[in-house]
Order: C-alpha cells, then sequence, then structure tokens
C-alpha cells in the first residue's frame, strides 16, 4: 500500500508472507510396525525392509515493511523506514537406521538405531533506517548519507558452557 500525503511526500506500507514446507516420506512411521532391512549374504545390498526415515520441515517469514519519503528544499529527499520479519522454523525427523561395524557392515540382529530430532523456533530480526539523498547541482552528482540499525533476536536456548566443563 502506498499513499500520496503531499507533492512532496509519500509513504509505503507492505506485508507479506513465505511458507516452505518440505516433506520426506508421506507417511508418519511407528517404530514398532519397521522392518529391518534383510541384506544379501555378503551384507552388501537390501533385498528388503522398509524404509525408517521420515521429515517434515515448515518455514514460514513474516515481513512488515514501511518507508517514508519527504523532498525537502535545496535538493535533498529525506528517507526514513523500517522492516520486521518474524520467522517460524519448525522441523522434525524420524531416522531409525542399523548399528554398523567399523567397517561399514550392518549388524544383522542389533536394534536399530535412533537418530531422531524435533525443534521449532521463533526468532527475529529487523532493522531501522533513516537516509538523505543530496542532489549536488553544482558537480550534477549525488551523495547519500545515512544511518542503519539491524538487529537479530534468535529466542534459542543453548546451555551454557559451565556445563561442557568437567566436574570435579
Amino acid at each position: 500500500m502506498s499513499q500520496t500525503l503531499s507533492e512532496r511526500s509519500f509513504y509505503q506500507l507492505s506485508a507479506s508472507v513465505l511458507s516452505i514446507d518440505k516433506h520426506i516420506n508421506e507417511s508418519h512411521p511407528d517404530p514398532s510396525s519397521l522392518v529391518p532391512y534383510q541384506y544379501d549374504f555378503f551384507l552388501r545390498y537390501v533385498l528388503e525392509g522398509s524404509k525408517s526415515w521420515w521429515a517434515s520441515s515448515d518455514q514460514r517469514v513474516y515481513v512488515l515493511k514501511g518507508e517514508y519519503t519527504r523532498q525537502l528544499p535545496g535538493g535533498h529527499i529525506l528517507k526514513a523506514g523500517a522492516e520486521l520479519l518474524q520467522y517460524d522454523v519448525a522441523s522434525e525427523v524420524i531416522k531409525y537406521e542399523p548399528e554398523r561395524t567399523y567397517f561399514g557392515k550392518p549388524i544383522l540382529d542389533a536394534p536399530l538405531l535412533n537418530y531422531s530430532t524435533s525443534y521449532q523456533y521463533r526468532p527475529r530480526s529487523g532493522s531501522v533506517f533513516v537516509q538523505d539523498k543530496i542532489e549536488v547541482k553544482a558537480t550534477q552528482s549525488n551523495v547519500s548519507l545515512g544511518l542503519r540499525w539491524d538487529f537479530l533476536d534468535p529466542t534459542a536456548k543453548r546451555r551454557s558452557w559451565s556445563s561442557f566443563r568437567p566436574s570435579g
């Protein structure tokens, strides 16, 4: 949306959403229904069994943006604006793999190893700026001066460094 306020000033506002969904395998696996791979005699090829991997990744980005522009006397064009981005990132992976020897061969009677993971984060970022574009008529050039402040708030929690140190 944009609106002209006068001959010398106007503003623009915009909002948008970007959505990305990725999926691997269609059905959500039940660990009790997994059929382990059956290998040939030399443990090189899979003869039968079910794929024990499922993944779902969803990302949304919500964007709000606004700018105000005003032409000032003396060849100045003043511009100010802000942008805010809200991310919604979620992922779930369910993955079971056979235990393998040092040489990469599967151990046949060992239980499947669980490599599943899940997370959801809602980080934010944005920026604010002020800019002055100066038209120098004597030299027929333009000079742009401005300030910009960007921020990122990951909203994620991490383990403290002290928890990595050995105790005692």
